[in-house]
């Protein structure tokens, strides 16, 4: 779940999860500092979330707060130290750092 809250599912997933390591180093908008309410519905939920992709997308301060959250979120799971690096309670694991650039 590195990519953060592509539709509802994710945030829905998210939060049944709650209080487990997939929940605490799954990626999402929470770190931006934007308040959004989620409808909680499939289709309203994810076009909630499309709505504010598009806001970032379109904002370059926005885009860069957003890069910035990612890059501390990912170097935060990299370097986690909750004894789930090689629990096999996650499944993902960084295949090169160099492949998290937006370019």
């Amino acid at each position: 779940m590195l990519l953060p809250s592509q539709h509802y599912g994710h945030e829905f997933n998210r939060r049944s999860l709650d209080g487990t390591s997939v929940a605490r180093w799954s990626a999402s908008f929470d770190g931006l500092g934007i308040p959004v309410e989620l409808p909680d519905d499939d289709l309203q939920g994810t076009l909630a979330l499309a709505e504010l992709a598009d806001r970032i997308r379109a904002d370059e301060a926005l885009l860069a707060a957003f890069v910035a959250n990612m890059d501390r979120e990912l170097d935060a799971f990299v370097s986690r130290t909750d004894g789930t690096a090689n629990s096999g309670s996650l499944i993902w694991v960084p295949s090169s750092r160099a492949s998290r650039s937006l370019a």
